[in-house]
């Protein structure tokens, strides 16, 4: 009885040590559920995740921004060349027709001047007609100097470092718009003191000098 008890003790501490093995490895096992650290950094993750894509989808709309702005100011420069372009023309134009008709003046002077010589020489008073002339070649100044001053303003207005603004070509084109009024009604008096010669060399002319002629 003495032996069975000793054997039976012996047993039951074997099986004790057994038993208390797994449980004490079972502590030291890693736990199958999600700690909360796992879970905040999953949360982090996806946070930084989606502050990624909002800097992405923002650059994007930058950009899209950015590519309107250059085309919108790629057409608004092509629109202000153009409108340069015509404003140039346009002046450059007008510059040549008046600088015709200045000559057409010139040449009318000449010949009324000539006439006035002829009739010097029959001992004519042809200063009142000279009088006329010299109006008319003052006139002609005025409008040719107008002219260099239109030239001068439009090489300015256009030949800048940095292209002109459409404001800006306006005013010029304002500007310049005036002078070559102020110039063409040059032209004008000048035409007009020269018809006045033209009148007063005709009164010299007695009525027999003109059968004469005949």
């Amino acid at each position: 009885m003495k032996l069975l008890t000793k054997h039976t003790l012996m047993a039951l501490m074997a099986l004790g040590f057994f038993v208390a093995v797994p449980v004490a490895y079972a502590d030291d096992e890693p736990s199958l559920g999600v700690s909360s650290t796992t879970l905040e950094e999953r949360r982090e993750h996806r946070e930084e995740e989606r502050e990624e894509r909002e800097e992405r989808r923002e650059d994007r709309r930058e950009d899209r921004q950015q590519n309107l702005e250059d085309r919108r100011e790629d057409r608004q420069e092509k629109l202000t060349n153009e409108l340069g372009g015509r404003i140039q023309n346009h002046i450059t134009r007008f510059v040549r027709i008046l600088g015709a008709a200045i000559e057409r003046v010139e040449k009318f002077i000449t010949r009324v001047d000539a006439r006035a010589d002829e009739l010097d020489t029959q001992g004519k008073n042809t200063a009142p007609a000279r009088a006329h002339l010299v109006t008319a070649e003052a006139e002609l100044a005025l409008a040719e100097a107008a002219l260099v001053e239109i030239q001068a303003d439009l090489t300015a207005g256009l030949a800048t470092t940095t292209p002109p603004t459409r404001d800006e070509l306006k005013s010029l084109f304002a500007d310049t718009k005036e002078t070559l009024n102020e110039a063409k009604e040059h032209i004008r008096e000048a035409f007009k003191a020269v018809r006045e010669a033209v009148e007063a060399l005709k009164e010299l002319v007695e009525p027999d000098d003109s059968e004469d002629d005949d």
